[in-house]
C-alpha cells in the first residue's frame, strides 16, 4: 500500500512522511482505505503482539497490466490507443510523475521483507526511485508504435498526485533491495510486443467463435448469444481513470 500525497512536501518521500490526502475528495475511498490498513495493523501489533509488515507500494507494472475498465493504467491505455491509431489521451498537461517499477522487482522486494527477522513490524516503501512523466511515457509509445494518434489533453482528475517517487533507502538497508532500473525504451517494447500478440491470438478466436457458440446448444440445449472477444478499438475506448 501507498500513502498518497496530492502534492508531497518531501520527494523522494520516505516512511516517515505522514502523507497529505483529501479525506472527503474524489480519491478519498481508495486513500483512506489504505491509510486504515496500516492503522488496523498496527493496532493488531500494539494490542495482541502480531508480527506485522507494512509494505507502501509504488506505481507497479508487468505486461498483463489492465488497460481498461475503472482501473486501467496509462501505459497500457496509451498503447492500446496507439496500436488503434486513437488518440492518446493525456490528463493534465503530462507532467506529473510516476515511478514505475516492474512486477519481478516489486514481488522480490516483498519477499524479502515478509522473510526478513530485521524487518519485522517495519513500515517499508517497495517501488522505483527513478520518475517518468506521463507525457513523456506517451511520446515514447508514440515513437515506439509509430501511430498516427495525437496527444490529447484532458482536464486533471481532482487531488490526482502530481508527484510520486519513493525513498527505497530504507528496505535497502534492511535486506539489500534495490530496483533494477530498466530502461523506459525496454519495457514500454516489451508491453507493446505482449499487446499485439495478444490481439493475435483473439483474432484466432474469432474464427472459433461460432462453434464455441453452438456447442452448448447441440450437445446441451444452452444457447449462448455472445462470447466476448478482446479487441484493440474496444480496450482503446473504454472509460478508465
Amino acid at each position: 500500500m501507498t500513502i498518497n500525497v496530492c502534492n508531497p512536501e518531501v520527494v523522494p518521500t520516505p516512511e516517515s512522511y505522514w502523507g497529505k490526502v483529501n479525506s472527503i475528495g474524489p480519491r478519498s475511498c481508495y486513500d483512506e482505505g489504505k491509510r486504515f490498513a496500516e492503522a488496523l495493523l498496527v493496532a493488531y501489533h500494539k494490542q495482541y503482539g502480531l508480527d506485522v509488515n507494512i509494505p507502501r507500494i509504488f506505481n507497479s507494472y508487468g505486461l498483463r497490466l489492465r488497460e481498461d475498465g475503472l482501473y486501467g493504467r496509462a501505459m497500457s491505455r496509451f498503447i492500446m490507443q496507439a496500436l488503434a491509431d486513437l488518440p492518446i489521451t493525456i490528463y493534465g498537461d503530462g507532467r506529473q510523475t510516476r515511478p514505475f517499477c516492474y512486477i519481478t522487482d516489486t514481488v522480490t522486494g516483498l519477499m524479502l521483507l515478509t522473510s526478513s527477522d530485521k524487518a519485522k513490524d517495519e513500515v517499508v516503501n517497495v517501488g522505483n526511485t527513478q520518475e517518468v512523466t506521463i507525457l513523456e511515457l506517451a511520446k515514447k509509445i508514440k515513437a515506439l508504435t509509430k501511430c498516427k494518434s495525437p496527444l490529447t489533453f484532458q482536464p486533471l482528475p481532482k487531488d490526482d498526485p502530481r508527484r510520486r517517487c519513493p525513498d527505497t533507502s530504507k528496505l535497502e538497508k534492511l535486506v539489500g533491495w534495490k530496483p533494477n532500473m530498466i530502461k523506459l525504451h525496454y519495457w514500454v517494447t516489451s508491453r507493446i510486443s505482449y499487446v499485439i500478440i495478444l490481439v493475435a491470438k483473439n483474432r484466432h478466436y474469432r474464427a472459433i467463435r461460432k462453434v464455441l457458440a453452438i456447442l452448448p446448444s447441440f450437445f446441451f440445449g444452452i444457447k449462448i448469444t455472445k462470447i466476448p472477444i478482446m479487441s484493440v478499438e474496444r480496450a482503446a475506448t473504454c472509460p478508465v481513470l
